[in-house]
């Protein structure tokens, strides 16, 4: 997941002229005066209307947080059985990739305009267009139940539109919406902190833990009942037949006998390509495995000047390590799903904590067994525990695992590699734990129905009616 780009967007903090109304004791304010009309006040019985949602993002790139947003859109009528389903409308400040994405699914964009570092005007003029859109749709009789603000950046320039610093009644609740490993010390977070918010998603247990969040939620004054974990929800794919996997293979010139181990991750250092290039020159010079055909696909395209250097720096890299001919340079790529099929081993030797990994989800889904080091987001999707009183010693604290975790360390995840190069059939195994695993994680109607009952406890909103869970899916691969 990741923050925006910091090298448009960061360094400044934007801050908007004081309102006039901040001159009046807090006693005395209300919603009208931050330019927020009063919300209708919902019954409390008998409420079967969706909630209508309002997504407040950057835009400007296209990663794990973008590809949350166009889940939570496609699957936002699959909440169960007799449920209403959420309305979503979305708000950015960059228009791109994602916003025409969403546009395409039918999606409301409201365009906030850029917000740049040297012009700090444009942060006013995005919180004064999120505040018209807010206004619009309750003078219309149809008002956003919650805005959701999608990281620090996000809540610390924009929130001031959506309510007020102080709470006042009848303004709209707000929730951030955390993907990224907080750090109190970078100035979005202690804008953020002074924003104020009503309610706190982590995208995992990891990123809830850490205890820059638990101050988070002491400086937001959020109780810690409305600091909840919501992981991704991830669409599982279709079912992998032997000749889809044949096809994307064939499409990517692998042979039937090739041990093709796959990475898709944006070119940011933790990501670990660099790691994942000197491990894969291990795996080269391995004279035991000369006679086993491997290589390794790399998806992803450069967003950003210093990705585009990076992605060259990785290149000579690999020229130098004698491995560039191993390699597959993919670049962006929509037909993921295809990917996974075609891979045997994704391999993400993260060098820094991930906070969730939404491609680790997408490869056990696939029955694509995962090797990443063992911290962060990965070791939390990797990592199981048994029921209390079986196995024993060690094993009693460790489930059955759908891949390999690791040091960060060339030599870890290369042997952590050789061993799945070298047994097809524990690849198998490991692959077959995937789906059920990825389903139990990011399943897409348990996650919308999460989603729904903390937007409808921010606003006070009851529930219609309880929210069915479908089974974990089987296996979705099929050996070739």
């Amino acid at each position: 997941m990741f923050a925006p780009s910091t090298e448009v967007l960061a360094g400044t903090d934007v801050d908007a002229p004081a309102p006039e109304s901040e001159a009046k004791p807090p006693d005395q304010q209300s919603a009208d005066d931050h330019g927020i009309e009063r919300r209708p006040t919902a019954s409390a019985e008998g409420d079967d209307r969706p909630l209508r949602l309002l997504h407040v993002h950057s835009g400007n790139l296209y990663g794990g947080v973008e590809r949350l947003l166009e889940t939570l859109l496609a699957h936002g009528n699959d909440l169960g059985e007799g449920t209403p389903g959420l309305r979503q409308d979305f708000a950015l400040c960059f228009q791109g990739r994602l916003s025409e994405r969403l546009r395409k699914r039918g999606a409301e964009v409201v365009d906030l305009g850029p917000v740049r570092r040297l012009a700090p005007w444009s942060g006013m003029r995005a919180r004064r267009r999120l505040a018209a859109a807010l206004r619009a749709a309750t003078a219309a009789g149809d008002p956003y139940d919650v805005v959701l603000f999608h990281g620090f950046w996000s809540l610390g320039l924009l929130g001031g539109g959506a309510k007020a610093r102080e709470k006042t009644s009848g303004g709209t609740p707000r929730a951030l919406w955390l993907h990224e490993d907080p750090d109190a010390s970078h100035w979005t977070y202690r804008r953020a902190l002074g924003v104020g918010g009503d309610g706190v998603i982590f995208n995992s247990d990891f990123v809830h833990d850490r205890p820059a969040s638990r101050a988070l939620l002491e400086g937001l004054h959020v109780p810690g009942e409305r600091g909840v974990v919501l992981r991704c929800p991830v669409t599982p794919p279709s079912p992998v037949t032997a000749d889809r996997r044949a096809e994307a293979r064939a499409s990517l010139g692998v042979c039937d006998q090739e041990t093709l181990i796959f990475i898709a991750a944006r070119f940011v250092p933790w990501k670990g390509h660099a790691l994942l290039m000197d491990a894969l020159s291990l795996l080269a010079a391995d004279s035991t495995i000369a006679e086993r055909p491997w290589s390794c696909a790399i998806a992803g395209d450069a967003q950003l000047p210093a990705e585009k250097r990076r992605v060259a720096k990785l290149k000579t890299q690999a020229e130098r390590l004698g491995i560039a001919d191993r390699l597959r340079w993919l670049g962006h790529r929509d037909d993921m799903p295809e990917m996974m099929a075609a891979a045997d081993v994704y391999c993400q030797p993260n060098t820094g904590p991930e906070p969730f990994g939404l491609v680790f989800v997408e490869a056990l889904y696939a029955g694509c067994p995962v090797v990443t080091t063992a911290t962060g987001g990965g070791r939390e999707i990797l990592k199981q525990r048994r029921a209390a009183g079986t196995g024993s010693g060690a094993n009693r604290e460790r489930g059955e695992s759908a891949g390999l975790l690791t040091g960060i360390d060339a030599t870890a995840v290369a042997k952590a590699l050789r061993t799945l190069i070298v047994d097809p059939a524990r690849r198998r195994r490991l692959g077959d734990l995937g789906p059920a695993r990825a389903a139990a994680l990011s399943d897409p109607t348990a996650r919308l129905a999460q989603l729904d009952a903390f937007c409808r406890d921010l606003s006070g909103r009851s529930a219609p009616v309880s929210h069915h869970r479908p089974a974990a899916p089987q296996a979705t691969r099929t050996a070739a």
